[in-house]
């Protein structure tokens, strides 16, 4: 894009694959730094306008595209484990850790995301002293349907790399608005696909989260959208409230899954920098 706001960078992880990541710098290089990571179908392109918002607002900010999603162009759609997932997540974060030494770092993980966040978190959690959860996907209402679940069961170990839909083929689903759907529906870098391996480990996830979520004690935002079609509200709001933390606010915004794509989202970008402020930027100065 003519006006590109960010610079690419990369990471090797831990089996030498390449992960790409967009870093938007602000002008406080001592200020809180935030780290984002996505959902299962999205990647970082669906979140420029706020990451440019969280630059402009004092807060240099990195997204984090998961390995086979967005800018990383190698086995599309494809992960072998999630124990993989959740190393290439703790790479990433120690990297931002040694980029801004001294500065209160921030986990925002959207959709998908959050359950990769809670379990990486869980196991590390000196790599972040807050946690942002955007429509986090702990509790989902949308299912494969049952005859793709039974081969997710059996291609997952077996046929690892066969290829099965994701079941979020509307757009309409993210959001309500059009704009918003049409930008999804046009998006050649959404995965409408994933391998049957990657879903498997998305269950794997669901299975460790029961075990480890209770283990959370960092400051927690968790933000939920009024009319998601994708998660479950309430049941999302209990699950959070398992978190060993002492410090949780839940805030509950009106619009879709996907608060970006709000024609407005200044409420939700809004949320966030404030949250941030009370909790972590007072202390700093």
């Amino acid at each position: 894009m003519a006006d590109q706001a960010w610079t690419l960078g990369t990471l090797p992880a831990s089996d030498g694959y390449t992960l790409r990541f967009r870093k938007y710098e602000s002008a406080n290089p001592k200020g809180p730094v935030i780290a984002f990571n996505h959902g299962i179908q999205s990647h970082g392109g669906w979140y420029d306008r706020g990451c440019r918002y969280f630059a402009d607002a004092g807060f240099t900010n990195y997204f984090f595209d998961r390995r086979g999603s967005g800018l990383n162009e190698s086995d599309r759609g494809h992960a072998r484990s999630h124990f993989q997932l959740m190393d290439d997540l703790r790479a990433s974060l120690a990297m931002v850790r040694r980029e801004h030494p001294g500065s209160p770092l921030i986990l925002a993980a959207i959709s998908w995301g959050g359950k990769l966040a809670v379990a990486t978190l869980a196991d590390h959690p000196q790599l972040a002293e807050g946690l942002i959860l955007v429509a986090p996907g702990f509790v989902p209402q949308v299912h494969p349907p049952m005859s793709d679940q039974l081969r997710i069961a059996l291609a997952g170990p077996f046929r690892p790399r066969r290829k099965l839909p994701v079941p979020l083929s509307d757009p309409a689903l993210f959001t309500p608005h059009r704009e918003g759907q049409q930008l999804i529906a046009q998006d050649p870098l959404s995965i409408r696909e994933a391998s049957a391996r990657l879903l498997f480990c998305s269950r794997l996830l669901d299975f460790r989260l029961r075990r480890v979520a209770r283990r959370i004690t960092h400051p927690t935002l968790l933000v939920l959208a009024s009319m998601d079609r994708i998660i479950h509200n309430a049941q999302t709001r209990a699950f959070v409230g398992g978190f060993a933390s002492k410090d949780v606010e839940i805030v509950e915004l009106e619009g879709g899954h996907t608060l970006e794509f709000e024609p407005d989202p200044t409420p939700y970008y809004e949320t966030l920098r404030r949250w941030i402020d009370r909790r972590f930027l007072s202390r700093n100065g």
